[in-house]
């Protein structure tokens, strides 16, 4: 018995309700060919015209998408049929509503030494109106079992998506989380100057509370430390930019109206962490622990500044140098300062809704000379 009389007939035996009559209606018609290709060679290309299906008898076929596609769709193997939405949508009266064609829908392309049957729409046309309707009807069932593995695929690459989206996560906020979507999807990188409030942080004296100690205690520390001022920034609708051992960088865009008030939530959240960090390390039994908070206010450049291999989503700038500067004041550089410390620039936006804060002019700090103002973290700095 030829190859394809076996094949076709398990074929028709899977989808048909009636597999041995409509065999046997085709093949008195004398039913089609055995056509052979190579690896990698074209079977029909996307717009061909739709006059037949195909059995693959041996081997495979690679369906690759058209140009509104993204590539390899899938592979088909020995027993599949192939073709058959060209031929439904080519007898469909909507077809140019939904593709504006009534040609292939795909590049169907060799993949292996390939044997396939060929079955072409001139021999359906000679069944009787009973046995075709039992054809379209069996080529409908194999397009519904395809579109019913598409949808599932599709439901496997959303949660593939948002698995992903979960992980980027972790290690991106809001509007630095959109930039690395972007460049995992290798679109040209967007470097765009804001306005923003710059948070600098740092556990005062954990060095040397680590040393000696288990690195496992150590680690347990800085989570605890560091995650209760990233859940405070995030609730205070900043964003964290790195964590950095024992410190940390944070900022609020502040640019437009509606984010007019991004200092002054900056400096409630200063408050905030601090008054939770100090019942904190009170409780993790490491009251020597002190935390300093720096805050600046100015123009920077955010946007990704890594390389081809590594995707850097950050501020640069200069506004970002001095908010750092403020985190590193030490009462030799400024006496009495407090462990909440701003610049004019974040002070003269927020003077209206505080109290009045202990200030210095003419501090200098490796190099830098500016005004500090400060806060020791009690409710007399904050207004709610």
């Amino acid at each position: 018995m030829e190859q394809w009389r076996p094949a076709l007939l398990n074929f028709l035996k899977k989808y048909s309700s009636d597999p041995d009559g409509l065999f046997r209606a085709l093949t008195e018609q004398g039913i089609g060919s055995i056509a052979q290709y190579r690896n990698g060679e074209i079977i029909c290309s996307a717009g061909d015209p739709a006059d037949c299906v195909w059995l693959i008898v041996e081997g495979g076929v690679s369906v690759q998408g058209d140009e509104k596609d993204s590539g390899h769709i899938k592979d088909r193997g020995a027993g599949s049929l192939i073709g058959e939405q060209g031929v439904l949508m080519a007898r469909s009266p909507t077809r140019n509503f939904s593709r504006g064609t009534s040609g292939r829908t795909a590049t169907l392309k060799a993949h292996g030494f390939t044997r396939l049957f060929r079955i072409d729409e001139v021999v359906i046309e000679k069944l009787s109106a009973e046995n075709q309707a039992a054809w379209y009807e069996l080529l409908a069932h194999v397009l519904n079992e395809k579109l019913a593995e598409a949808t599932h695929q599709r439901g496997e690459l959303i949660e593939q998506r948002d698995r992903g989206g979960s992980m980027l996560s972790r290690f991106c906020d809001k509007e630095a989380l959109g930039l690395a979507r972007a460049a995992f999807e290798d679109q040209p990188k967007l470097i765009s100057n804001r306005e923003v409030v710059v948070w600098f942080s740092d556990l005062a004296g954990f060095s040397g509370w680590a040393t000696g100690r288990d690195s496992q205690d150590v680690s347990k520390m800085a989570a605890e430390l560091m995650g209760l001022q990233v859940r405070a920034i995030r609730r205070c609708g900043g964003e964290i930019d790195k964590l950095m051992g024992d410190g940390l960088m944070a900022f609020w865009l502040c640019d437009g109206q509606s984010r007019s008030g991004a200092p002054l939530a900056a400096y409630r959240c200063a408050h905030e962490v601090l008054r939770e960090f100090n019942q904190m390390k009170s409780e993790l039994g490491a009251p020597e622990l002190g935390l300093r908070i720096g805050l600046h206010k100015g123009p920077a450049a955010f946007g990704d500044f890594g390389t081809e291999e590594r995707i850097t989503i950050t501020l640069l700038g200069e506004t970002v140098n001095l908010a750092s500067r403020f985190e590193q004041l030490r009462e030799k550089d400024c006496p009495g300062v407090g462990p909440i410390r701003i610049s004019e620039a974040v002070h003269s936006c927020i003077a209206a809704d505080i109290g009045k804060l202990e200030s210095a002019k003419g501090v200098r700090v490796k190099k830098e000379i500016f005004d500090v103002f400060w806060s020791n973290g009690d409710c007399d700095g904050v207004e709610s």
